[in-house]
């Protein structure tokens, strides 16, 4: 009897429901509405609002000397990645950036990066985390040329999460300019970031010819990979094979004889048969490097 009323009942609601025309999708948005979740692979950035709050157990402040930048860094660092520790590692590398402590501004960009918190208010103005990861790593740049790589990869990451095309656009004029400058200071990741602006006209008027001139300088530098690039693209470029084929090979071999396997491998795929018959005749391996 009891489950005979359960179905009656049942059916009921769902008839009312019907008759009201309640849509079930608006029913299970109000219920997940206040229930976030965040995915930093499939969720643009500037998608969190400032006003995410984590709520978790407070954690307490490492005991530390406030007067040393140095112990305040490496105290914050044991804790950034605890997702309950937020505003604590948040102060004390905070303390230590504003004893001017170098490493201090690439943790703090990787703090924002990591939480979905809201940022510290400074002077009454909120910045987006988007801001803060990009201040930080300026200042850390100034100290440091890994920093500028990961600048201007945080602003190729972002402009590729946005839809707004002016936004994209002012984005990738940053990233590229970003780039550009730690190239001409000499920074090998930066030239071949610059290369690869200058290939897809991010940032900047499309140009294959200087994109090829930062790889070679690059190369230059002492990389491994614009050499294979160069090698690939010489491949991929127009002209005859009695042209194309000694220039990929030059890049090429560069490239296997600082051991890159990948580079051997398009080098034994180029060889003729004549000389697939010489090198074996000395090595099993076709290409041998630094022959």
């Amino acid at each position: 009897m009891k489950s005979k009323t359960t179905i009656i009942t049942s059916v009921i609601v769902v008839l009312i429901l019907l008759l009201i025309r309640v849509p079930w999708h608006d029913l299970l948005d109000r219920f997940f509405a206040n229930k976030p979740v965040y995915d930093m692979n499939t969720q643009p950035i500037e998608a969190f609002s400032v006003d995410d709050v984590y709520l978790a157990p407070k954690v307490e402040m490492p005991d530390v000397d406030e007067s040393d930048p140095k112990a305040l860094y490496e105290a914050g660092l044991k804790l950034i990645d605890d997702m309950r520790a937020f505003k604590q590692v948040e102060t004390l590398l905070l303390k230590a950036a504003n004893m001017n402590y170098p490493p201090a501004y690439s943790a703090l960009a990787d703090l924002y990066i990591l939480h979905h918190e809201k940022p510290a208010e400074r002077g009454g103005a909120v910045e987006s985390r988007v801001d803060y990861v990009i201040k930080y790593l300026k200042l850390a740049a100034k100290y440091d040329d890994n920093a500028i790589s990961r600048l201007f990869k945080f602003y190729e990451s972002v402009a590729e999460r946005t839809s707004d095309p002016a936004r994209k656009a002012q984005l990738r004029e940053l990233a590229y300019t970003t780039a550009l400058n730690g190239a001409q200071r000499g920074h090998i990741d930066s030239m071949i970031g610059t290369a690869m602006f200058l290939d897809a006209g991010y940032g900047v008027e499309k140009n294959r010819a200087a994109a090829d001139a930062w790889y070679e300088k690059a190369v230059e530098a002492g990389s491994t990979y614009a050499a294979y690039q160069l090698g690939m693209r010489a491949l991929g470029g127009d002209g005859n094979m009695a042209t194309i084929i000694p220039k990929a090979r030059y890049w090429l071999t560069i490239a296997a004889n600082r051991g890159d396997r990948a580079s051997i491998e398009m080098l034994n795929s180029l060889l003729t048969d004549d000389e697939i018959r010489q090198k074996t005749a000395v090595s099993e391996n076709p290409f041998t490097v630094g022959q």
